[in-house]
């Protein structure tokens, strides 16, 4: 699973072309979020690639990872509540 983090390393000239076909194509980009089933990367950049990167929400580890970025804040705060 964590190897899927790497796929450009692995990816054919041919396999790359054809990611970043999907990267620019505007079908792919909803509402600022990128969609994209056919990308096997899990990390893009955004669409203004001066604001970083984003996830490929099409991706299953995308979602794990999206939930492991909002529960570790939660879960500081109801700590801190739990402490007082």
């Amino acid at each position: 699973m964590l190897k899927q983090l790497w796929t450009a390393r692995d990816m054919s000239v041919d396999e790359w072309t054809a990611a970043q076909a999907e990267w620019r194509n505007p079908a792919n980009w909803r509402y600022g979020v990128y969609y994209a089933p056919r990308d096997p990367h899990v990390w893009v950049r955004k669409q203004r690639v001066e604001f970083g990167w984003t996830l490929n929400m099409a991706h299953r580890l995308a979602w794990l990872l999206a939930a492991a970025m909002l529960a570790a804040p939660i879960a500081i705060i109801l700590l801190r509540h739990a402490i007082g």
